[in-house]
């Protein structure tokens, strides 16, 4: 199971194994084909039109390159070995300052935020909101799409006490003076899903379908999106994602055919009516990981007891979306 770092516990965003729990997608308020809302949605605030910071250039950008010395010129040395990528879009780092304290980032490009509301500071253009509640932990943000609420994000704490947000904010400047440059970008392998909306790759027409109206799209991250029934106060969902594990197993579920020499593995959610079908889409091996490693992708349905749904149908309607999701995806 992949575990998300997420910022506050109000925000729960889960990866799954087959278990099997999910979150979901991202996009930007820039204007990208496939990346806004459903019509007519609109925001009281004004839209950022920084292609810097859209969601897809955000997407391809490497994070943990964002996270060297020359970002944190100002905070301290970065700890040797201490950069690592803890999922797409997102990397830790510890940087040791000039009276010997550790203080610990993590940044995420392209996280969902609680709100933007409260971002009444700016770096680089961009809207920033500081959550100072707990100095020794500190959330800086800079917003990226007040319709989705999404931006870039540095979680900061100090190792024995002190004030996080300082060397937040200082951070964070860096580094959306790098976005604006040319920063570095992950490898593009053949195939690859990276590059990918979530919350635009399968067929709308499908989504409403399955879900009985248009949906709003909701994305949890870049890479991730859910799409609810408008106007339901929750369920039934669609849930859409890429993201890099070890290719799953049949532990739990059973295997299903998708088609185009696709075989998935695809279970039923222990505590609601819900199903999730899950495969292996390339291989993406490295020194550090298994054999197995690679880009993962998922879609899960899910319904609310008692709406006449039972976890069969829910694995059919997953199923029908993750055959159509692969006639999608690119091939390597």
């Amino acid at each position: 199971m992949i575990n998300k770092l997420v910022r506050r516990a109000a925000v729960v965003a889960t990866v799954l194994s087959l278990g099997f729990a999910a979150g979901c997608g991202g996009a930007s308020d820039t204007g990208e084909t496939g990346e806004a809302a459903a019509d007519g949605a609109t925001s009281a605030k004004p839209e950022i039109n920084d292609p810097a910071v859209a969601a897809a250039a955000l997407r391809t950008a490497d994070p943990c390159a964002l996270l060297g010395e020359e970002t944190f010129a100002d905070v301290g040395t970065v700890v040797e070995d201490s950069v690592h990528e803890v999922e797409w879009g997102s990397c830790s780092a510890e940087v040791e300052d000039s009276a010997g304290k550790t203080v610990s980032f993590t940044l995420r490009l392209g996280s969902n935020l609680v709100s933007t509301d409260e971002a009444n500071e700016q770096v680089e253009g961009l809207p920033m909101e500081v959550d100072s509640d707990d100095p020794e932990t500190c959330w800086v943000s800079a917003v990226t799409s007040h319709e989705y609420t999404m931006g870039i994000e540095f979680q900061a704490s100090y190792e024995g006490g002190g004030d996080a947000c300082g060397p937040a904010r200082t951070a964070m400047q860096k580094v959306v003076q790098a976005l604006h440059k040319e920063p570095e970008q992950y490898e593009k392998l053949p195939g690859t899903t990276i590059e990918l909306d979530p919350c635009a790759t399968v067929d709308m027409a499908l989504i409403t379908e399955t879900l009985g109206t248009e949906p709003p799209l909701e994305p949890q991250n870049l890479h991730e999106c859910d799409m609810w029934a408008e106007g339901s106060g929750g369920y039934p969902l669609v849930k859409v994602g890429f993201y890099l594990g070890i290719e799953p197993d049949l532990e739990g579920g059973e295997a299903v055919d998708l088609g185009n020499g696709v075989s998935a593995v695809r279970g039923v959610e222990d505590l609601e009516v819900g199903c999730t079908v899950e495969w292996q889409h390339i291989k993406s091996p490295r020194d550090d990981e298994a054999d197995t490693y690679g880009e993962n992708v998922y879609v899960t349905f899910r319904a609310e007891e008692g709406s006449g749904v039972d976890h069969t149908a829910a694995c059919d309607k997953a199923t029908k979306l993750a055959q159509n999701l692969v006639s999608k995806l690119p091939r390597a």
